[in-house]
């Protein structure tokens, strides 16, 4: 029982530190590896630990190992994550978009006077 409180500990002090060195709260978290954000939140306070399939979403998302994150390696091999400058062309493309949807709607509307 002790073992396992220790891993919650040490589990959810590097999950917190990586969110805050992102710059990254719960919502954004779950949003980028589809866990629940409740269930963050019981990681965050210590009260459980992730499935395999969830702390490998996390760490993907936190751009750092799984082995890393569950705190069984000091070294923090960070995985190449440039989800911010993805989500940056991302929003700049579906600006792109809708800009082109509104010259079709107007495109269209005309046509039809």
């Amino acid at each position: 029982m002790q073992e396992e409180n220790s891993q919650k500990s040490l589990f959810s002090a590097r999950l917190l530190s990586l969110m805050a060195d992102r710059e990254m709260n719960q919502v954004t978290l779950s949003n980028l590896s589809g866990v629940n954000q409740s269930g963050i939140s019981k990681y965050i306070r210590g009260d459980s630990l992730p499935r395999a399939g969830e702390l490998a979403r996390m760490a993907m998302a936190l751009g750092v190992t799984m082995d890393y994150l569950w705190g069984s390696n000091n070294d923090n091999c960070a995985v190449k994550n440039d989800w911010r400058e993805r989500a940056e062309k991302a929003e700049a493309s579906l600006a792109e978009l809708r800009n082109a949807l509104k010259i079709l709607v107007s495109n269209v509307a005309s046509l039809e006077e």
